[in-house]
């Protein structure tokens, strides 16, 4: 058949032949007898047609057209005619079309972002696929010429390369033009040579496309003012969420953005199907060991915020003091271009950690083009966000994300600075609200977590046993307390919507709404529960009822507080506890000098307004003859509803420190009210019978770690700034046959006192942080992910510092996160399974083949 040719020049001869078959038969008729000047410019037509197709080397076409030429010579028109009518039809079945398919590449490190499209073009038979690496310069901070670059000898060994200066786009007019480069003259680093901007390069093919030489792993950045935005016929994006980012400029065509994934993936995917080898010079530095990637980025050069040399400074001394780990630094490909056109100042220091860099035994300096053979011979990612998260994390291998400039990080978000003085703390408080014990173990919901935990008492071991549902494990202060009937645990809403219950004999969990009248003012809906029989009575917070929860059948009643009762939500909670007395609900009112008594069975409230009072109330007890009333000063108060006699008790021991609010509340345990401490620097229990006074334990103390985390720092800037955190010693006290035990929040420790020996026990109630990590990062996001949920499903250094982070990659402690991790990358991405080029590729084909 001979060569194809290019589809315009088959155009053009098939129009030419058709103006020859006009002529021929016009000739043909009585009144072309007198244009006899049309005959020599149909031979003239027909050589120019065997001119333009010499290409085909065909021996029935040419046979056609010479067969042709003799017969218009011979002015035999009708039998030219036939014949150029056949020589229209053979052209147009049997010539075959080629493409020519321009790729201009500039950094050899950028051409993952093409080889797959590379690849399907290049397989494509009716395509003629060039690869044209062009000439760029580096610039200084004047944005002035500092060196040439050409790369052209850097490039895969399967892609065949064409010199620029032997390919002329202005002859060759390719069909469609590949950039991976959308800056022309905007880029303040790099500069290709002008000839190649996107403003001249629509001057030579009607379709250039620009796919991205990154993955963004947030917003897509705003690059829709560079040229190549504009000027491109398609771009192609990783997903429909970066095609809206673009879009949202209004200086791009809808039709322009296409959402078809990247290319880099699919780079990724082939090298790991080859096996790509570990190369031999690496070998002494990583053989058994935990290697880990390190990934610098232009970003973090860029930051004006933070000390750069000195940040990676602290990274690489991990691994200088730990000969068991191993790490790959990869710095961008402009990394050294960006500090000298940028930040010449940081020129030396710069050059100098490379250099000690180089001379550790455990170390790889990388800088070649290919960064995926590091991302296969690595066991985990630790560096900054960039466009190798989002290759890393389809390997499920564990990413941390390394935050910068923390300290300005932190007061953004609103968490204390002091978070930065534990980052070698390897493990986490967990704060305990009330809840209950069985055979042996507290079951509880946690204040700083939205999740219930089990503690072993005797083996002092913690457990998840269950994330919250519809709720987020990063969320605080979800539920007040748990409470247990019959194999039942329901839990009381703090900050979450609905009562939620878990049967712990099935693992089945139910959510259960409030009352259709229930309304609440502010963030908080109950304080506490009051359990009595088979009904648990929830009393409120920052709404506007108390309701009663049948424990069998999870039915729910209402009872609206008197008016006079209901504060507003900026004056804080509404109740602060309560307790059953004599068949009664009494419900302590905060920062009021009131109780509420209610009656169980008609609901009929009664507010009783204290005279003998001077104090706020801020928790209440009864030892069965008379109600203990806890005042948020340093007096207790001993009081007898039916007589009205009361009785003072603030005769505390020597050393006694009662702080802001000495306690928050107060159990009985059948003999003595113990006061459960929230500021006070004592455990306190009073007889009954003889009023003594007594300290059961001294010398309480906050944990500053533990009041960091006595709420999640990191859920959201408008959490942080809007939640109260609970600085409480302890939410409360649990009574388990001999034993009273203090649930803590700011407390280092949950404290046991034996009721009859007096004896203390100390159980650090802590998860580590890995497992911490982990657990968000499984219950964090909707499963499956999202499109546009990005990458979030991986670790960063806010929560989970640098030292814990390799101690669960060496430990192989992996879990649920990793497949997340996979599957979020893979939502988050168009075509993640490595036929994005592919699908780029058809997708251009078929405009071609229109």
């Amino acid at each position: 058949m001979g060569f194809p040719v290019r589809v315009e020049r088959k155009k053009q001869t098939i129009e030419l032949v058709d103006t020859l078959k006009e002529a021929l038969q016009y000739l043909n008729t009585p009144a072309g007898s007198a244009a006899g000047f049309l005959q020599d410019d149909c031979l003239a037509c027909i050589s120019a047609v065997s001119s333009v197709m010499e290409e085909v080397e065909d021996k029935e076409y040419a046979a056609l057209a010479e067969t042709c030429q003799i017969h218009i010579k011979q002015g035999d028109f009708g039998k030219a005619y036939t014949l150029a009518d056949s020589l229209s039809q053979w052209i147009f079945e049997k010539v075959q079309i080629h493409y020519e398919i321009v790729f201009l590449p500039y950094k050899a490190d950028m051409w993952d972002a093409l080889d797959s499209v590379w690849r399907a073009a290049h397989a494509d038979p009716s395509c003629v696929v060039r690869t044209i690496p062009i000439p760029y310069q580096s610039l200084d901070p004047q944005l002035n010429a500092l060196t040439d670059e050409y790369e052209g000898d850097r490039f895969p060994s399967y892609v065949d390369i064409t010199p620029y200066r032997d390919y002329d786009l202005s002859l060759q007019n390719p069909d469609v033009i590949f950039i991976h480069n959308p800056y022309d003259e905007f880029n303040r680093v790099t500069r290709v040579h002008p000839v190649y901007f996107s403003s001249n390069l629509i001057k030579f093919t009607d379709k250039l496309v620009y796919i991205p030489y990154f993955i963004s792993t947030d917003k897509f950045p705003d690059h829709a003012r560079f040229p190549a935005f504009k000027n491109s016929w398609k771009i192609f994006v990783q997903s429909e969420n970066a095609r809206q980012d673009i879009l949202e400029s209004k200086e791009i065509r809808p039709e322009q953005v296409v959402s078809m994934g990247s290319p880099k993936l699919d780079y990724l995917y082939n090298r790991i199907q080859n096996n790509a080898p570990m190369p031999a010079k690496w070998k002494a530095a990583l053989n058994g060991r935990k290697v880990f990637l390190y990934n610098s980025s232009i970003a973090r050069i860029m930051n004006d915020r933070e000390d750069i040399i000195k940040s990676m400074q602290e990274i690489f001394r991990a691994f200088q003091t730990n000969k068991n780990i191993a790490i790959i630094w990869r710095p961008h490909p402009l990394s050294i271009q960006t500090i000298k056109s940028m930040k010449p100042h940081l020129l030396n220091s710069y050059l100098s950690l490379v250099k000690a860099f180089k001379k550790m035994s455990n170390a790889v300096y990388d800088e070649s083009s290919d960064m995926y053979t590091a991302i296969i011979h690595s066991d985990a990612y630790i560096g900054d966000f960039s466009s190798v998260i989002a290759s890393y994390a389809v390997t499920g291998k564990p990413i941390l994300k390394l935050m910068p400039n923390m300290k300005s990080s932190f007061d953004y978000w609103g968490v204390s600075p002091a978070w930065l003085d534990y980052k070698e703390e390897t493990t986490i408080p967990v704060a305990v609200n009330p809840g209950i014990v069985v055979d042996k173990e507290l079951l509880f919901p946690a204040n700083n977590r939205g999740a219930a935990f089990a503690l072993d008492l005797a083996s002092e071991q913690l457990r998840l046993t269950k994330v919250i549902s519809q709720e987020i494990y990063k969320e605080p202060q979800l539920y007040a307390k748990a409470c247990a009937y019959q194999d039942t645990l329901w839990f009381v809403p703090k900050r979450a919507s609905k009562v939620f219950r878990y049967d712990q004999t099935t693992g089945e969990t139910k959510e259960y709404s409030l009352p259709s009248t229930y309304r609440c003012e502010g963030q908080y809906h109950f304080t506490t529960g009051i359990q009595h029989d088979h009904y648990l009575w929830m009393l409120p917070a920052q709404s506007n009822m108390i309701v009663r929860l049948h424990m069998e059948t999870g039915e729910m009643t209402g009872y609206k507080l008197c008016s006079d009762t209901i504060m507003s939500a900026d004056q804080g909670l509404f109740c602060s506890n309560g307790v059953i007395h004599n068949n009664y609900l009494w419900i302590a009112l905060n920062g009021r000098q009131a109780l509420i008594q209610m009656n169980l069975i008609s609901g009929e409230m009664m507010v009783h307004e204290l005279s003998f009072l001077q104090e706020s109330i801020s928790a209440i007890t009864s030892d069965g003859q008379a109600l203990w009333i806890v005042t948020q000063t340093p007096k207790v108060i001993k009081w007898d509803p039916e007589s009205n006699d009361t009785f003072i008790f603030d005769d505390w021991p020597k050393g006694f420190k009662e702080g802001e609010r000495p306690f928050s509340s107060a159990v009985f345990d059948g003999e003595n009210v113990w006061l459960v401490p929230c500021d006070a620097n004592m455990i306190m229990k009073i007889s009954s019978s003889t009023g003594e006074m007594t300290a059961a334990y001294s010398k309480l103390k906050k944990s500053a770690w533990a009041a960091i985390n006595s709420s999640f720092p990191f859920d959201s800037i408008e959490r942080n700034r809007a939640l109260n955190a609970n600085q409480e010693l302890f939410s409360g006290a649990i009574i388990n046959k001999d034993w009273i035990w203090f649930c803590p929040i700011t407390a280092p420790a949950m404290l046991g006192v034996h009721l009859i020996t007096g004896e203390i026990k100390k159980i650090e109630v802590k998860l580590s942080r890995s497992q911490d990590g982990k657990t968000l990062l499984v219950s964090r996001y909707p499963n499956p992910p999202q499109e546009g949920a990005d990458l979030r499903s991986t670790f960063d250094n806010r929560s989970l510092p640098l030292k814990s982070f390799i101690d669960m990659v060496c430990m192989a402690d992996e879990g649920d996160w990793s497949n997340k991790q996979c599957e979020e990358a893979c939502a988050s991405i168009a075509n993640a399974d490595g036929t994005s080029g592919e699908k780029i590729w058809s997708y251009v084909a078929e405009y071609l083949n229109r």
